[in-house]
Protein backbone atom coordinates (compact mmCIF):
# COMPACT_ATOMS: atom_id res chain seq x y z
CA UNK A 1 0.00 0.00 0.00
CA UNK A 2 1.13 3.52 -0.75
CA UNK A 3 1.24 6.27 1.83
CA UNK A 4 0.01 9.64 0.62
CA UNK A 5 1.27 12.59 2.61
CA UNK A 6 1.48 16.24 1.70
CA UNK A 7 3.48 18.37 4.10
CA UNK A 8 5.34 21.11 2.26
CA UNK A 9 3.71 24.38 3.23
CA UNK A 10 7.01 26.21 3.51
CA UNK A 11 6.03 28.88 1.02
CA UNK A 12 3.21 29.92 3.34
CA UNK A 13 5.23 29.78 6.55
CA UNK A 14 8.05 31.74 4.88
CA UNK A 15 5.63 34.41 3.64
CA UNK A 16 3.93 34.60 7.04
CA UNK A 17 7.29 35.01 8.78
CA UNK A 18 8.29 37.70 6.28
CA UNK A 19 5.10 39.71 6.82
CA UNK A 20 5.51 39.41 10.60
CA UNK A 21 9.08 40.69 10.23
CA UNK A 22 7.87 43.66 8.16
CA UNK A 23 5.22 44.45 10.78
CA UNK A 24 7.80 44.42 13.56
CA UNK A 25 10.19 46.58 11.51
CA UNK A 26 7.43 49.11 10.86
CA UNK A 27 6.49 49.15 14.56
CA UNK A 28 10.13 49.78 15.46
CA UNK A 29 10.14 52.71 13.03
CA UNK A 30 6.91 54.01 14.56
CA UNK A 31 8.52 53.92 18.02
CA UNK A 32 11.61 55.75 16.76
CA UNK A 33 9.44 58.41 15.12
CA UNK A 34 7.31 58.74 18.24
CA UNK A 35 10.42 59.36 20.35
CA UNK A 36 11.72 61.94 17.87
CA UNK A 37 8.28 63.57 17.71
CA UNK A 38 8.23 63.88 21.51
CA UNK A 39 11.64 65.57 21.55
CA UNK A 40 10.98 67.88 18.61
CA UNK A 41 7.49 68.64 19.93
CA UNK A 42 8.91 70.04 23.15
CA UNK A 43 8.78 73.76 22.45
CA UNK A 44 11.23 74.51 25.24
CA UNK A 45 13.84 72.76 23.07
CA UNK A 46 12.73 73.58 19.54
CA UNK A 47 10.06 75.92 18.20
CA UNK A 48 9.00 78.02 15.29
CA UNK A 49 7.87 77.28 11.76
CA UNK A 50 10.47 74.56 11.25
CA UNK A 51 9.27 72.74 14.36
CA UNK A 52 5.67 73.04 13.18
CA UNK A 53 6.58 71.65 9.76
CA UNK A 54 8.45 68.77 11.39
CA UNK A 55 5.42 67.95 13.53
CA UNK A 56 3.17 67.89 10.44
CA UNK A 57 5.56 65.58 8.64
CA UNK A 58 5.83 63.30 11.66
CA UNK A 59 2.04 63.01 11.53
CA UNK A 60 2.10 62.21 7.80
CA UNK A 61 4.79 59.56 8.23
CA UNK A 62 2.97 58.04 11.22
CA UNK A 63 -0.26 57.77 9.20
CA UNK A 64 1.59 56.10 6.32
CA UNK A 65 3.28 53.61 8.63
CA UNK A 66 -0.05 52.81 10.30
CA UNK A 67 -1.50 52.08 6.85
CA UNK A 68 1.44 49.84 5.98
CA UNK A 69 1.07 47.95 9.24
CA UNK A 70 -2.63 47.45 8.59
CA UNK A 71 -1.94 46.20 5.05
CA UNK A 72 0.71 43.74 6.21
CA UNK A 73 -1.55 42.48 9.01
CA UNK A 74 -4.31 41.85 6.45
CA UNK A 75 -1.82 40.05 4.21
CA UNK A 76 -0.56 38.00 7.15
CA UNK A 77 -4.12 37.00 8.09
CA UNK A 78 -4.88 36.08 4.48
CA UNK A 79 -1.75 33.93 4.19
CA UNK A 80 -2.50 32.21 7.49
CA UNK A 81 -6.10 31.46 6.49
CA UNK A 82 -5.03 30.28 3.03
CA UNK A 83 -2.37 28.00 4.48
CA UNK A 84 -4.87 26.49 6.90
CA UNK A 85 -7.37 26.03 4.08
CA UNK A 86 -4.81 24.29 1.87
CA UNK A 87 -3.72 22.05 4.73
CA UNK A 88 -7.31 21.08 5.53
CA UNK A 89 -8.08 20.41 1.87
CA UNK A 90 -4.92 18.30 1.54
CA UNK A 91 -5.77 16.37 4.70
CA UNK A 92 -9.30 15.74 3.45
CA UNK A 93 -8.00 14.67 0.02
CA UNK A 94 -5.43 12.36 1.60
CA UNK A 95 -8.15 10.76 3.71
CA UNK A 96 -10.37 10.33 0.64
CA UNK A 97 -7.53 8.76 -1.34
CA UNK A 98 -6.54 6.53 1.56
CA UNK A 99 -10.12 5.41 2.12
CA UNK A 100 -10.49 4.64 -1.62
CA UNK A 101 -7.19 2.73 -1.77
CA UNK A 102 -7.92 0.70 1.35
CA UNK A 103 -11.40 -0.24 0.13
CA UNK A 104 -10.05 -1.50 -3.17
Amino acid sequence: MNEYDIKDYGIFSDAIATTKNYIETIRDAENTISNAKTKIGNESIFMGPIQENCMEEFQNVTQSLTGYTSDYEKLNNYLTATSQSYQKADTDATKTISDTVYRA
